[in-house]
C-alpha cells in the first residue's frame, strides 16, 4: 500500500445531505449523492428531533460498559527515547510482536483494576478510570496511576523528555498480550464498539417492529 494511499485512507469527507420526502438520501441541495465504493461506511449525524420515535433516540444515545482489559494483565506502551538501550524500556527482539510494535521501546503497565470502555450508543467508546502500577523516577519505584491516560503521560514523562507535551492516544500506544498473539488496544477498542453497535441496532429494530404493530394488538 503507498503512503498516499494510506494518507487517503485516514482522510475523511464531509458531505451536507438530506432525506428527501421519498425516504432517500440526497446532497444538502436536493442533488443525489456522488458515487461511493459499495462497501463503504460512514455516520449520519442528525438532530435528535429528526428522528420520529423517542424511544429510538433513547436507544442510540444509550450507556453501556464492558471490561476492556483485565486487572493483573500487563499493557505495554510505545515510548520514543533518544537513547536505543534506555533503562526501564524493554524491545520484544525475540517475539512475534504486532507490526506497529517493530523497532520500538516499551514499558509496561501493571492493572490493579479491570479498564472497562464506555459507550454511549454508536459513539466512539471511552476509558473510565482504573488504579495502574507503572515505574518512573528515582529507582524505577512502582508509581500509582489513576487511568490508562495517566499512566501513559508518566511514562512518556519520565522516558521522552526531548518531547514537548507528554501522553498522547493511548489506544495507538498500547499493546496486550493474548494467546491468540499482541493485540493494539485500538483493535479492542473497535471490537468492543462494533458489539456495542450491534446491540444498539438491535434494539432499534425491535423498537421499529413494536410500532408497526397495531395498538390493539396482531391480527390473528
Amino acid at each position: 500500500m503507498s503512503q498516499q494511499f494510506r494518507e487517503d485512507a485516514d482522510r475523511t469527507v464531509r458531505i451536507p445531505v438530506q432525506v428527501l420526502s421519498n425516504g432517500t438520501v440526497a446532497m444538502e441541495s436536493g442533488e443525489r449523492l456522488p458515487r461511493i465504493r459499495p462497501g463503504a461506511l460512514g455516520e449520519l449525524v442528525l438532530q435528535a428531533d429528526s428522528v420520529d420515535n423517542p424511544a429510538i433516540v433513547e436507544a442510540l444515545n444509550g450507556s453501556a460498559s464492558t471490561t476492556l482489559l483485565s486487572k493483573g494483565e500487563l499493557v505495554w506502551v510505545r515510548l520514543v527515547s533518544k537513547d536505543a538501550s534506555t533503562p526501564g524500556l524493554v524491545r520484544f527482539e525475540d517475539d512475534v510482536p504486532h507490526p506497529r510494535m517493530i523497532g520500538h521501546q516499551f514499558a509496561a503497565v501493571t492493572l490493579e483494576e479491570d479498564v472497562r470502555l464506555v459507550t454511549r450508543g454508536t459513539k466512539r467508546g471511552q476509558l473510565e478510570k482504573a488504579l495502574c502500577l507503572v515505574r518512573v523516577g528515582q529507582g524505577r519505584q512502582p508509581s500509582a496511576a489513576t487511568s490508562l491516560n495517566h499512566a501513559y503521560r508518566l511514562l512518556s514523562e519520565a522516558f521522552e523528555s526531548h518531547r514537548v507535551s507528554f501522553g498522547g492516544n493511548i489506544f495507538e500506544a498500547a499493546f496486550v498480550r493474548r494467546q491468540t498473539g499482541w493485540i493494539s488496544l485500538d483493535a479492542l477498542r473497535k471490537a468492543a464498539e462494533a458489539s456495542a453497535r450491534q446491540e444498539v441496532d438491535r434494539a432499534v429494530e425491535a423498537i421499529e417492529r413494536r410500532a408497526e404493530v397495531p395498538s390493539g394488538g396482531a391480527s390473528s
